[in-house]
């Protein structure tokens, strides 16, 4: 985990795009998204919509999975403004590529997250 004496830096980002792509490979027979690793170059400006865009890309494979227990919801980023980007915000995005890459979750079990349209109902197959 970083801490506040830690820099962001292309090397964090990149690894940060790996996992992303690599999580969606690994569920790709749960969502017909995929993902493409954007490379970050040494001295290239962050623009906060790109990390917007890595956050919600996480985002939806949390909420397909009823947002598995220690999730920790994104960051409600304003990509109008400037935003400040701190070791917080890299530790909650590696703490969500940790859970989704570990897998310990049963994707069918009902959340609390669930949505009426989204509760599973018996079955209408018929006995015989």
């Amino acid at each position: 985990m970083y801490t506040e004496f830690d820099y962001l830096n292309v090397d964090i980002l990149n690894d940060i795009e790996q996992k992303v792509q690599t999580l969606y490979q690994k569920y790709s027979s749960f969502t017909s998204r995929t993902y493409i690793a954007k490379t970050w170059q040494k001295g290239e400006l962050v623009y906060v919509d790109e990390i917007a865009d890595i956050e919600s890309s996480l985002e939806y494979l949390g909420d397909g999975f009823g947002y598995p227990e220690g999730w920790i919801k994104s960051r409600n980023w304003n990509i109008s403004e400037s935003n400040n980007i701190s070791y917080k915000d890299i530790n909650r995005i590696l703490n969500n590529i940790e859970i989704l890459d570990k897998g310990n979750f049963n994707p069918l079990l009902p959340s609390d997250n669930l949505y009426p349209s989204d509760t599973l109902y018996p079955t209408n197959k018929k006995e015989g």
